[in-house]
């Protein structure tokens, strides 16, 4: 759903660096990349390996998380062309499934905010599959 529906990854790297930066972290875009497709556990456990001996993980997810639902509140930018196929798909009667590594209630949200729910038919998150 990020970076294909959604254009949300910039975004979150960028609340990633602000969020590194205001902890006096800088040059740990490896680390955010290696998330990039992960379950939030799974992810957890990159922060963990490449984090976890410079910040406090529960400071550092709490800054990121207030940061990313602070830009994503009003505003999810949608990729080009994202709801033109969703709505030709929807017109042949073909189904929309949303299969996501994020939380079925933030894809949820982030769906709606961008207005492409309902043309949506469901939505999988990542703690809905035991290995992802």
């Amino acid at each position: 759903m990020d970076g294909l529906l959604l254009d949300t990854e910039q975004v979150v790297l960028d609340c990633f660096r602000q969020t590194c930066a205001g902890l006096g972290l800088s040059d740990m875009d490896h680390v955010f990349y290696q998330c990039i497709g992960l379950r939030r556990a799974d992810s957890r456990l990159v922060l963990e390996r490449g984090l976890g001996h410079l910040v406090d993980l529960a400071e550092f997810d709490t800054s990121w998380e207030t940061r990313i639902e602070s830009r994503l509140a009003d505003n999810v930018p949608v990729k080009p062309g994202a709801e033109k196929l969703l709505q030709q798909l929807q017109d042949r009667g073909i189904p929309r499934v949303v299969a996501t590594s994020t939380t079925s209630d933030v894809a949820i949200e982030n769906l709606k905010t961008a207005g492409l729910y309902p043309l949506i038919t469901m939505v999988l998150g990542g703690e809905q599959v035991e290995n992802g």
